[in-house]
């Protein structure tokens, strides 16, 4: 089996997007293999069903094959020339999107993965229900479990940014780390109890998001204010993309509804927008290829919106066929 060197990224990239979810199972890992050099392989997505796509220009995407059954995979990493997929029992990756897949199993039971990184892809991130975070620096050879600051709540996304590693959770937990070696966590007062699903990094802001429309907002993750996202009905938000001076949020809903995103110019206030189609959930979303990629469902069918500037939205043909969905993105 290979020995996967750089472990790495999704749900964040320095400067641009995370994107990650709040589920009930799994454990939380954070990586710090070496540092080959780095080819763009472009942006990859996963979700229900084993499936997976990747893309080079955000618009245009080709399904691909990890070969880790037809479980969800719920995260995606990228980086030091390797794509990494996860579900709750094993991680299928490759130095190539289209052949050359390997898996293995998870290093612990019940886990699925949210993955984590930095611009140089030194550091990754994988995350989970009980609390429980564990680093490695050699490649997921071992593990040793630290601290997180969480209790036994769920850790459910991280990012990278402005020099520090942030964990979000459940009961609104969040801590920050500047420790290179990922040994020492602080806990921060997040102002809210709400759970919290995803976070990105982008414009200077640290920007998590959650149950009941909550958008916690932080310009150095130490300080953080709640905001509302100002969607009917105050929906779970699941994703959030930005770039330098514009946000975009995306939520879940019982039954297909138009509008279920909303922007910022600010991040402070918030603006529900119609994209144009009813949807159930948006559960991924980035920023990259100079536009803004979400991915969702309407119920029975994926979905793939873009824009350029997060206003105007066009429609694109989902690589997650059938009733699937993407779960997760990332690229490097």
């Amino acid at each position: 089996m290979k020995r996967l060197r750089a472990f790495i990224g999704v749900l964040a990239i320095l400067g641009m997007t995370v994107v990650a979810h709040a589920w009930p199972e799994s454990q939380y890992y954070l990586g710090k293999p070496p540092t080959p050099p780095t080819p763009t392989l472009g942006a990859f997505a996963v979700g229900t069903g084993g499936k997976a796509a990747s893309t080079t220009n955000g618009t245009t995407w080709t399904a691909r094959s990890p070969g880790a059954g037809t479980a969800s995979l719920t995260s995606c990493g990228m980086g030091g020339g390797y794509v990494v997929a996860i579900n709750t029992t094993e991680f299928a990756y490759s130095d190539s999107f289209s052949s050359d897949w390997a898996t293995a199993s998870n290093p612990a039971t019940t886990m699925k993965t949210y993955v984590i990184s930095t611009d140089n892809i030194n550091d990754a991130a994988m995350g989970g229900t009980t609390g429980a975070l564990y680093i490695t620096t050699n490649g997921l050879d071992s593990f040793t479990s630290v601290t997180s600051q969480f209790g036994t709540n769920s850790i459910n996304a991280g990012v990278y940014g402005d020099g520090k590693y942030v964990i979000v959770g459940n009961s609104g937990k969040i801590s920050t780390s500047t420790d290179s070696a990922f040994t020492t966590w602080t806990a921060r007062t997040s102002n809210t109890t709400e759970n919290l699903y995803a976070i990105t990094y982008a414009g200077g802001y640290f920007i998590a998001v959650g149950a009941g429309s909550t958008i916690d907002v932080s310009p150095d993750a130490v300080t953080w204010t709640v905001y509302s996202s100002n969607i009917p009905g105050s929906p779970d938000l699941y994703s959030v993309a930005g770039l330098g001076g514009k946000w975009v949020v995306g939520g879940v809903s019982a039954t297909a509804t138009d509008p279920l995103m909303a922007s910022s110019y600010d991040a402070k206030t918030w603006n529900p927008f119609k994209v144009g189609v009813s949807a159930t959930g948006w559960y991924a979303m980035q920023y990259e290829y100079n536009t803004f990629i979400a991915f969702g469902t309407n119920g029975s069918t994926g979905l793939l919106y873009t824009s350029p500037t997060g206003d105007f939205w066009t429609a694109q043909t989902s690589p997650f066929t059938g009733a699937n969905y993407a779960l997760s993105t990332c690229w490097g």
